[in-house]
């Protein structure tokens, strides 16, 4: 099951992050905190940092969760001085153990704090709407560890939204070469690929733990950030569980090419798992795993 206990929310947000991170707080009786960032002079976080509540940020949250019929429950609605919007998201997560990080922002600040935390980041695309229900959930995969990591937290998201999961993976073309004999036995059978692939695909699904889901994989050939992005561009595409790093992802670079790419382009919705960052789903119990 997900873990998680506390959920950060920037203010300068959409309603439609704040009406995500709601649901996920109602449903996993979670504490969503609600941060308006006060931009300060200087180039570091104001000494000491200083959290306060908000009776103006309140009162906004009350409007969505009425518009939306959920019970306002464990909220803390505060303000924050900080020198930008992402340094006061981070500071204030760092001091209150935040879990999730839930926000609609403009392109060039989502990109600098996915970049800059190593917590889940669910990023609401810019076409979603305030109250509509994740549909669809698409996994991208490339059958590396942090593919088995990513794919595990799409497979409990799935199941906390009532929505099938659709895993996806990329083929691609490889360049011209000279072919030997054997090469051109192998070409000969044009859907070896494919069928290797999915049978990889459905492993690696067999390999992570959580509820059953209703699946279906999707075996393509391409770029694979242009595949990704036609796949989530389409219309009942609403959340992309995207794994910061790929088979060749290192701790020093905070996003992989192919997350880089789809951090900037996407307008669908991306929960986007840290590679090297904390894991959201909660390890087995004793008592499950002494009976496997």
């Amino acid at each position: 099951m997900l873990r998680i206990a506390n959920i950060l929310v920037p203010v300068d947000s959409a309603d439609s992050a704040l009406s995500q991170a709601l649901f996920w707080g109602h449903r996993l009786q979670a504490t969503v905190h609600v941060v308006e960032t006060h931009v300060a002079g200087g180039d570091s976080v104001p000494a000491p940092p200083t959290a306060r509540p908000s009776s103006a940020v309140r009162r906004r949250v009350q409007d969505v969760a009425q518009r939306m019929d959920l019970p306002l429950t464990n909220l803390r609605a505060m303000d924050v001085d900080a020198p930008s919007l992402t340094q006061g998201a981070l500071w204030y997560a760092a001091e209150h153990d935040i879990d999730l990080i839930v926000a609609a922002l403009p392109a060039h600040e989502r990109f600098d704090l996915t970049r800059r935390t190593s917590l889940p980041v669910h990023i609401v695309g810019r076409a979603a709407a305030a109250t509509q229900p994740i549909r669809r959930v698409l996994a991208p995969i490339d059958f590396s560890r942090h593919a088995q990591r990513s794919l595990t937290h799409a497979r409990m998201l799935a199941a906390l939204f009532d929505a099938p999961l659709h895993v996806l993976h990329v083929l691609e073309r490889p360049p011209y070469v000279a072919l030997n004999s054997t090469d051109m036995l192998a070409l000969s059978d044009a859907k070896l690929p494919e069928r290797r692939a999915l049978r990889r695909a459905k492993t690696l699904l067999e390999d992570t733990d959580g509820p059953a889901v209703d699946v279906a994989f999707h075996i393509v050939h391409g770029d694979p950030a242009h595949e990704i992005s036609s796949f989530a561009d389409e219309p009942d595409s609403d959340l992309v569980v995207l794994s910061s790093h790929g088979s060749t992802g290192q701790s020093d670079h905070p996003l992989g090419t192919v997350a880089d790419k789809l951090v900037r382009r996407l307008d669908a919705s991306i929960f986007l798992v840290h590679s090297f960052g904390p894991s959201l789903v909660a390890p087995p119990s004793n008592s499950a795993a002494s009976s496997s």
